[in-house]
């Protein structure tokens, strides 16, 4: 076991480093520990909540998206993997509805949030996962159920992207599903500046148009909380993706959150899509 204390934020926690479920480590674990004044971070005025470790923000409302995949998640009969879960926006009612949840993210301090948040009798059905996706994250061929992917598809490369995409089909059941919700080139920061660059790669042929190595050009005011490399998509690379690798898709389109407080982005600076694996076996995909 790993204990780690950080006098600076005056909290201690532990997490165990090994696996006791195929998934990752089961939250209802005794010598899993938080301490101390560790806590979410308030709502900034616009009511999202910044992640602790400066990779952009948990939104406080369910995309249309996200709430196709709680219904999914709640039938499924297979654990389903919610990545990039933070603090369980997705998670805690996806488990609320019943259904058993890998919860994975790269600072575990967010898994332990989480897990803080969970009623206790429903930590057994919640697993722990702070391998970083796609590289370091495996899971046994055909033994989930869903996937989300929400606001996470943006920090990955396209190799990265593809390189998840041919995972996921393996861990998928046939039938499986995966939800993405990501930035698109249309949102209202990228529009004037870096659309036209967007649209100007996919006519050259770009599969992956949507790379920017440099985001605090663009957001300044948040050069802080997010990462310089961010990858928005749309149906001309992600969609094209999916395809390529034989999903079939179920749904896709633009659209933007509706909370009070979201600066609208004509209904266009975000991007969802849901797949599905095709319903053979294994040896045949």
């Amino acid at each position: 076991m790993i204990s780690f204390v950080f006098n600076s934020s005056l909290f201690a926690y532990q997490f165990p480093e090994d696996n006791d479920t195929p998934f990752g480590i089961s939250a209802a674990r005794a010598d899993i520990l938080l301490e101390g004044d560790l806590a979410i971070p308030p709502p900034e005025t616009d009511g999202k909540i910044a992640t602790l470790n400066q990779t952009g923000f948990m939104t406080p409302d369910q995309s249309p998206y996200n709430l196709q995949f709680i219904e999914f998640a709640k039938k499924s009969q297979h654990p389903v993997l919610d990545v990039g879960a933070a603090y369980g926006l997705v998670s805690l009612p996806a488990l609320e509805q019943g259904a058993t949840v890998i919860a994975n993210d790269i600072d575990e301090r967010h898994l332990l949030l989480l897990r803080e948040q969970t009623p206790p009798d429903l930590r057994g059905h919640l697993i722990l996962s702070k391998r970083r996706f796609p590289n370091e994250t495996e899971f046994p061929d055909n033994s989930l159920g869903a996937i989300l992917l929400c606001r996470v598809a943006h920090f990955l490369t396209g190799d990265e992207m593809e390189h998840a995409i041919q995972k996921m089909k393996r861990w998928l059941i046939p039938g499986g599903r995966i939800v993405v919700v990501t930035l698109s080139p249309y949102h209202r920061l990228l529009k004037e500046k870096f659309l036209p660059i967007y649209l100007e790669r996919a006519r050259e042929g770009n599969p992956w148009p949507g790379a920017i190595e440099n985001m605090h050009e663009y957001v300044p005011h948040e050069a802080d909380k997010i990462p310089k490399f961010v990858h928005v998509m749309d149906t001309n690379s992600l969609g094209k993706a999916f395809r390529k690798y034989e999903f079939t898709v179920i749904e896709e389109g633009l659209f933007d959150y509706t909370r009070p407080t979201a600066i609208p982005n004509d209904g266009k600076g975000y991007y969802g899509i849901i797949v599905e694996k095709p319903n053979k076996s294994q040896e045949e995909l």
